[in-house]
């Protein structure tokens, strides 16, 4: 992962922009700061034999002004700004190493950067890397408990692209990012042309020619935020700073440093599996309540069963099933209005009947069929679910 990745929305960095010609610093100069190059190029020289000589160029996402991180150094080269000007990002050493210190790609980068120049400039300065520190800030990182694989085991690769007729039913919207504030378009369900066909037993709605999971979540290409749509802007303050600042470099870290986020023109079934799985890892990485994730899990199911996924789509449904169960009996859940809390009952019986607890479905389902005020839909569905369950029970006593 390049360092431009991990570095450039960190807060701690100052933006820098020089002139053709400009010296970012100078021969004697006392070494505070580290820098990368955003755009345009530096050329780093040294005096040799009485003369300067250039002897290196740094392009853009490209690190120099390493020597910061030894302590109490002066300037043995120069660094100037190449003829078309330059853009960089300035760190303290300490800013720096808060930043980066747990991460051993990168550290293995910085000493092969540091060495590397230290030969070139053939001095014998002596290197006070403190390498045992960052070895335990390491060990201390891995120590902690990790959110877990970013993909089920067995996630494929799935390149069904949505079909042409789905352009029917939407229309393209400029958004902003609640987190980063990047602008970018997004696809929007036009809902009154959507018709209904029918509602699953697990509640699931079957439109006309359309499936709108496919355009549930909304991604941000920048930062990688992900959420439902409707969702898509309660977020707070702190959380909006946590995905700008750590969100992206923690999902290329589990997947790749070159995972694309966002959709493409139509968009494929592979980059809608990406958006509910960033969607979860954003909930999770900020601490959602668990009936969103449970939502997300749930579609995700439903996309794996699509695709003849059984294994899949029960992994996906337990996660589901989980998630709701601890949002249902251990979260609280009084803020949902009667409607709400009547179907996150129902699907909490429905996922407990579909992995075999039967017993805990029961008295859900004796709950909603008793209440005056449950929805007739719902109330048909319950006690349809309760005989059944019954009935089964009392075939196997006989």
């Amino acid at each position: 992962m390049s360092l431009m990745s991990q570095l450039i929305e960190s807060d701690s960095s100052q933006l820098l922009k020089y002139n053709a010609g400009d010296i970012i610093f100078d021969y004697g100069d006392s070494a505070d700061d580290i820098y990368i190059v955003v755009q345009g190029e530096i050329i780093l020289s040294k005096k040799a034999r009485g003369a300067e000589e250039a002897f290196e160029i740094i392009k853009s996402g490209g690190l120099f002004g390493e020597l910061a991180l030894i302590n109490n150094q002066t300037r043995k080269i120069r660094a100037t700004a190449a003829q078309n000007g330059a853009s960089i990002f300035s760190y303290s050493a300490k800013d720096f190493f808060d930043l980066i210190g747990a991460d051993t790609e990168i550290n293995q980068q910085l000493i092969n950067t540091l060495v590397s120049r230290i030969q070139q400039l053939e001095d014998p300065v002596k290197i006070n890397l403190d390498l045992d520190s960052i070895k335990s800030n390491q060990n201390e990182e891995s120590k902690k408990e990790s959110p877990g694989e970013f993909f089920l085991d067995g996630h494929g690769n799935y390149n069904r692209e949505a079909p042409e007729s789905y352009q029917h039913y939407l229309y393209s919207k400029d958004i902003d990012c609640p987190a980063c504030g990047n602008n970018f378009k997004a696809k929007i369900i036009r809902r009154s042309r959507l018709r209904l066909e029918k509602i699953k037993d697990n509640l699931r709605k079957v439109y006309k020619n359309f499936e709108p999971i496919w355009y549930r979540i909304r991604v941000c290409p920048q930062c990688y935020y992900a959420a439902p749509g409707i969702k898509f802007n309660d977020i707070s303050k702190a959380n909006k700073q946590k995905i700008r600042k750590e969100f992206k470099i923690y999902v290329e870290r589990k997947i790749s440093s070159q995972f694309q986020a966002g959709f493409s023109e139509p968009r494929n079934l592979n980059q809608v599996f990406n958006s509910y799985y960033l969607n979860i890892a954003c909930y999770n990485f900020i601490g959602v309540e668990k009936e969103q994730v449970a939502a997300s899990w749930l579609r995700l199911s439903w996309l794996y069963s699509d695709q003849d996924e059984v294994e899949l789509a029960n992994k996906a449904s337990e996660n589901a099933y989980q998630e709701l169960k601890d949002f249902y009996y251990k979260e609280n859940n009084q803020n949902l209005n009667s409607q709400a809390k009547e179907k996150l009952s129902l699907l909490l019986a429905d996922l407990s009947i579909e992995h075999g607890h039967h017993e805990e479905a029961m008295p859900i389902l004796d709950k909603i069929v008793r209440k005056s005020t449950t929805k007739p839909y719902y109330k048909e569905l319950a006690r349809d679910k309760f005989i059944k369950i019954r009935e089964e029970n009392n075939q196997k006593e006989r």
